[in-house]
């Protein structure tokens, strides 16, 4: 499994990254009050660093033609 990713360290870390984010975003919005205003800020955070993980991930593991690469970079 690993021979079909492009860079399996850093795409297995960054995806693992991912999952994490996602756990965390969850825990930080049960334990946070009832503030709306907070909820959306730890939505916000927490959408992104799943994304930015996710994206990354993927660029890593990925395995295409160049154009394709250069496409996930963008």
């Amino acid at each position: 499994m690993l021979a079909k990713f492009r860079q399996p360290a850093s795409g297995l870390t960054h995806l693992a990254g991912a999952a994490l984010a996602l756990i965390g975003l969850v825990v930080l919005l049960v334990r946070s009050g009832n503030q709306l205003v907070d909820k959306i800020a730890l939505l916000v955070y927490g959408a992104s660093l799943f994304g930015l993980f996710l994206a990354s991930g993927l660029y890593h593991s990925v395995c295409s033609s160049t154009r394709g690469i250069d496409l996930l970079r963008k």
